[in-house]
């Protein structure tokens, strides 16, 4: 054999000291993992546990809404291994009928055991699924019995071959030499049944252990919880899992994530991540148990986030658990002339901060700078965060310059038919002390909870006499404001009962004078559509500017160019309507577009864009109106003919507005209209009956002429105070005009309804999460959600988009007036420079779309508070932000109640976690689905 060279020889001894070395290592490497020496490596290497219960983090087994509530086991078992959980405990109680079970339970005895029950087969059969769904996704499924459960429970789960192992809860209802005896009947039983079958044992606190037997013929791991009462909670740990020695019988903490910022257990989340520490520090811990899986979904100030964070990824610790404190401010109370106040806190860059209930959404490192609005006099401050609170008082002494009361409705002269409810509404200085009077009668004045800086708005409801032989004067609304010594006496509107005689009822906000009705018709004038226009000479005298609608619908809007923009008491015109140019003007929105307009002789205006000009038209002879037909049975159907398409409008009585939200005018409390005219200018003369005598909605239909201007109304009285819900009017080519009234019908089923998830493609509207979460995304998948629950419904539900597409404001609301669905609802998600906005909103345009808004808008403030913060009740008074007036494109329709919902803020890092996630998701379309049914109920 040839001898080794020095060199080799070196080279061989190199070689094997490496093995050496690396053999140490890898024998070393486990007990450093175990050690706590490297949390966050062994953090990585633990298998972490997280439970799913029925009736929270999932659908309660056996309910009857299956799949609308709460997400189904399924869904919920995705979430768990989107979260990175290698083991699911199914918490599944309900698998047979409890009431057997009832007053068995002695804490001495197991008699019961003996017993037997019948599995629900629908229920296993769910659980089943379940478990194929966690194995599917490589996550162990363990399913969990009460120690008192049948022994015919315990064997279909075990024979079944569906999970990969059994945790049996309730030991700590027993002493010790009973759970001993059970938990060996019970693996025993389950060995036999399926030897490759784990058995976990749950125990509600470590204290409960003190006389139980750790062996493998009793269980192969103990979940036992930990609590933050003892001082040195490690030793705590390391004394009880020295119990463990030699048994075979591994260790899982458990840690209760929902009892995180709960009262009462006053567990904040810094106890909780000591807790976690506490548990990685010791070898012997070998897992860990999370309760529950909901706790990651709704985030509840990102206690259970952070735990994940750390388990997974590790985290500097110092950062997160800092602790929340005032920097630079020693004062408890601060006196500014200033209307805002800022300051700065330390705190924690892993939990929100809450400022006076809202939450402030993700910190800066360390420390948050915050700005708040204040309103003049004292302003009580709260800061919160992870169980730590602050509070101070900012002064602002400024002095308060404006007007105690800034509107009163009605303002003007209004009247009413008797035995009406009037809705009475003030706007006032917040601080003002308020007195309010109609003629004699004193008002309860009560806050509507909306408020727009130093300004609140209160209202007061009055009951009407009944109509008696003449008009009845019930006084002027006077309001009385005093503050800081100062008192001023406001006056509103008058407020008239009609006579019996006299059915029509008006009030401040109608479009426009009420013409008084003919006591008699005209004699009949033999009518037929000739369809005139501008463009030949039609037999009048002389010429003129016309324009001609070219647009499928185009909007009308006040002459005055200081007029609000968008005017809901103005209707849309149809294709083909005429009118003649007096002026041109334009405007510039909110946005910076600027519009080319004309005025027009009816006293309106219209985009240049939407109509064809004809310069140097032929004038058209008056009009002559003349009912062709009317239709009764479905709604109201009424074909009217005319000479020419003349302009119109569609104008609505006894509705009262306030100023609200961003100032708005048109705001509503009620929607309260009882009169309807089809205005037609141009028009001195008509004639024709409407017949009426079977309709549902109108009460009575008559012609009155207004001879100051020369324009015939169609009135109609409505039946029932607020029984308008939409119209839709057209001319055909012959020049007769249709006007179809909107029939309600109290059930889903056959209901055409449009949904519209906002945005989409290129358009991706608000983005959260710095920039990583689109509001288009979210609000296509709450909508499919939506159209899903409608139509399971009976309803015929279109959408505007199906995909990630871009789909035009035009081409919405096109759809629309083209399907003339029953409702239309917008789905969007809200966004706001501060971080701290919070909570749901609905808007509407048309006065007759508020109560649609507001159904909609009192579901979702219950499924906020019910599904999301229902341990935390101080975050109820963010949540609700009303419904509101507002002109968004999409609901500027006439043809049905249509309304856009904000379901809440992707830019408030707390919320975006609930508009994400899947099953909240599927909670907030069954909320919006809810409100359309408690609409359509109410109306029907």
């Amino acid at each position: 054999m040839r001898k080794l060279s020095k060199k080799e020889k070196i080279i061989i001894i190199i070689a094997a000291v490496t093995v050496l070395i690396a053999v140490a290592l890898l024998a070393f490497f486990p007990l450093y993992q175990r050690s706590g020496l490297n949390s966050p490596d062994k953090a990585k290497a633990m298998s972490d546990a997280v439970w799913i219960s029925e009736g929270s983090d999932c659908l309660k087994l056996g309910s009857s809404d299956a799949g609308q509530q709460l997400p189904t086991f399924e869904q919920a078992a995705q979430k768990a291994a989107e979260l990175g959980f290698d083991t699911v405990f199914l918490k599944s109680e309900y698998l047979y009928d409890k009431s057997l079970k009832a007053g068995y339970k002695s804490g001495s005895s197991f008699d019961i055991f003996s017993r037997t029950a019948a599995v629900d087969a629908e229920k296993l059969g769910l659980i089943r699924s379940a478990c194929e769904k966690l194995s599917s996704l490589s996550v162990k499924a363990v399913v969990s019995v009460d120690i008192a459960s049948f022994d015919s429970v315990i064997a279909s789960v075990a024979g079944g071959g569906f999970a990969s192992g059994l945790i049996v809860t309730g030991c700590s209802g027993y002493p010790a030499e009973t759970v001993n005896e059970r938990l060996k009947a019970i693996t025993s039983a389950v060995k036999g049944a399926n030897p490759s079958l784990a058995v976990y044992a749950d125990f509600d606190s470590v204290e409960n252990l003190s006389s139980v037997i750790f062996d493998e013929q009793h269980m192969t791991c103990c979940v036992a919880e930990l609590y933050a009462e003892h001082e040195d909670l490690g030793a705590y740990i390391e004394n009880f899992a020295s119990r463990l020695e030699n048994s075979g019988v591994s260790l899982a903490a458990g840690f209760r994530c929902e009892r995180v910022c709960n009262e009462k257990y006053s567990l904040n989340a810094d106890e909780l991540l000591r807790q976690i520490v506490a548990a990685d520090s010791c070898p012997k811990v070998t897992s860990r148990s999370f309760h529950s899986l909901s706790d990651f979904n709704d985030n509840r100030e990102n206690s259970a986030q952070t735990a994940l964070e750390y388990i997974r990824n590790g985290l500097n610790l110092s950062k997160t658990l800092t602790q929340l404190e005032l920097d630079g401010q020693n004062e408890q109370n601060i006196q500014t002339e200033s209307e805002t106040y800022s300051f700065k806190v330390s705190c924690s860059d892993k939990f929100p901060v809450y400022i006076n209930g809202y939450a402030y959404g993700a910190v800066g490192e360390n420390f948050c700078s915050i700005t708040v609005d204040l309103r003049h006099g004292e302003n009580e401050i709260t800061v919160r965060q992870n169980g730590k609170t602050i509070s101070f008082t900012v002064n602002c002494t400024k002095e308060f310059t404006g007007e105690l009361v800034s509107f009163i409705t009605p303002s003007d002269t209004a009247y009413y038919s008797g035995k009406q409810t009037v809705q009475i509404t003030v706007g006032a200085f917040y601080q003002a002390k308020l007195r309010a009077k109609l003629g004699d009668k004193e008002l309860e004045l009560k806050p509507l909870g909306t408020s727009s800086g130093d300004y609140s708005v209160f209202s007061a409801s009055v009951k009407l006499p009944k109509s008696g032989k003449k008009l009845r004067d019930m006084g002027k609304v006077v309001v009385e404001a005093s503050f800081n010594g100062v008192s001023k006496t406001y006056t509103g509107g008058n407020i008239l009962v009609n006579a019996k005689s006299n059915s029509v009822t008006v009030s401040a906000g109608a479009d426009s004078q009420l013409a008084q009705p003919h006591t008699s018709y005209q004699q009949q004038i033999t009518v037929t559509g000739r369809n005139l226009t501008p463009y030949t000479d039609n037999g009048a005298a002389g010429t003129g500017n016309f324009i001609m609608v070219s647009a499928p619908t185009a909007e009308t809007f006040p002459t005055d160019p200081n007029s609000s923009y968008y005017d809901p008491t103005y209707c849309l015109w149809t294709q083909g309507t005429i009118d003649r140019v007096v002026g041109e003007s334009e405007y510039t929105n909110g946005d910076g577009d600027t519009f080319g307009m004309y005025n027009l002789a009816s006293g309106r205006r219209i985009v240049k864009e939407d109509v064809a000009y004809i310069p140097s038209g032929y004038n058209l002879p008056d009009n002559t109106a003349g009912i062709v037909s009317s239709d009764g049975g479905n709604g109201l159907d009424i074909t009217i003919s005319t000479l020419w398409r003349v302009p119109y409008a569609v104008n609505r009585y006894n509705q009262d507005y306030y100023i609200g939200y961003e100032g708005k005018k048109f705001n509503v409390v009620n929607h309260t209209v009882s009169v309807i005219d089809l205005v037609f200018y141009n028009t001195p003369s008509h004639s024709g009956k409407a017949d009426i005598a079977q309709n549902p909605i109108v009460e009575k239909a008559e012609w009155v002429e207004d001879a100051a201007d020369g324009t015939s109304i169609l009135r109609f009285y409505l039946k029932k105070q607020g029984g308008f819900y939409g119209c839709s009017v057209s001319y055909d080519r012959n020049g007769n005009m249709h006007m179809k009234f909107k029939q309600p019908t109290p059930s889903l089923s056959g209901k055409t309804i449009i949904i519209d998830p906002g945005h989409g493609g290129v358009q991706s509207g608000a983005t959260g999460r710095n920039g990583t979460v689109y509001e288009s995304h979210q609000t296509l998948k709450i909508g499919k959600y939506l159209a899903g629950y409608l139509s399971q419904s009976g309803a015929a539900v279109y959408m505007t988009r199906t995909e990630d597409i871009d789909v035009s404001l035009e081409a919405r609301r096109r759809m629309t007036e083209q399907i003339n669905p029953d409702l239309f609802v917008s789905v969007h998600l809200n966004a706001s420079e501060n971080k701290s906005r919070s909570g749901t909103c609905s808007f509407y345009y048309r006065a007759f779309s508020m109560p649609l808004a507001k159904c909609i808008h009192n579901r979702l403030v219950e499924a906020y508070k019910t599904s999301c913060y229902q341990t935390d009740a101080r975050m109820y008074a963010a949540i609700d932000n009303g419904a509101n007036y507002y002109p968004f494109y999409v609901t500027r329709t006439d043809v049905c109640p249509s309304a856009l919902v904000e379901v809440g803020f992707i830019t408030n890092d707390l919320e975006c976690a609930y508009l994400i996630d899947d099953a909240y998701q599927q909670v907030f379309a069954y909320a919006i689905y809810c409100g359309i049914a408690d609409y359509v109920s109410s109306v029907g």
